[in-house]
């Protein structure tokens, strides 16, 4: 899923017979992790308005398509800045953590989500850990 605008979650009500559409956009993020605009704000300036619509969801009630909603829409903005790193090995740093990046400049340095990790010892190396990092704002 690209950096959208805009997430909806369109499902049928059986019970009440009306559809029922879960939104979320921005201001939804759960945290910009330092940065100053978040990914689909950048995106939306510069490429227009844009909807990611999700129809295969089955939802209880409006509140469960609005958590849905959200919840998809803040795991596609963490898709706006990803990379890639080595450091010495660190045996605190876990997927699912959130690291502190410096020294990448004041678009790129802060907070990122850890989404891969690998701990690899060589002989020739010594003791390395690899990483995958993304994040939702700039």
């Amino acid at each position: 899923m690209r950096c959208t605008r805009q997430v909806e979650v369109h499902t049928w009500d059986v019970k009440q017979k009306k559809a029922l559409v879960g939104k979320a956009g921005a201001g939804d993020e759960t945290t910009t992790m330092k940065g100053g605009t978040s990914g689909p704000k950048n995106t939306n300036r510069a490429f227009g308005k844009a909807t990611h619509v999700i129809i295969n969801e089955a939802v209880l009630s409006q509140a469960e398509a609005e958590q849905i909603a959200k919840g998809q829409y803040n795991d596609m903005a963490l898709a706006y800045i990803t990379g890639e790193g080595i450091c010495q090995g660190n045996p605190e740093l876990r997927v699912g953590y959130t690291i502190e990046m410096t020294g990448l400049g004041k678009r790129f340095s802060g907070l990122y989500y850890l989404t891969s990790v690998t701990h690899i010892y060589s002989e020739h190396l010594g003791y390395r850990t690899e990483f995958s990092v993304r994040r939702n704002a700039a």
